[in-house]
């Protein structure tokens, strides 16, 4: 595996790359529906919610600072 990788932070750090992406392309996409507060809190509570279940991905990926350094942009 880590052929392809050139090493687990780097792996890991393409994986939250990517998954990070997906939800807040997801997450984007059901807010430009929204036409009211309530409506944007309630796709915000939703998808929290969502994640629990899984115990995402992101949310465990984002716990190691080094890891995290790699969406940081995105995230503000």
């Amino acid at each position: 595996l880590f052929h392809y990788f050139g090493s687990r932070t780097d792996l890991l750090r393409q994986l939250l790359e990517r998954d990070y992406k997906q939800f807040t392309e997801t997450l984007n996409s059901a807010l430009d529906g929204a036409e009211s507060l309530q409506e944007i809190l309630y796709i915000y509570v939703c998808s929290n919610y969502d994640q629990l279940p899984e115990e995402s991905l992101v949310d465990i990926l984002l716990t190691d600072p080094e890891l995290a350094s790699a969406i940081e942009e995105q995230r503000t």
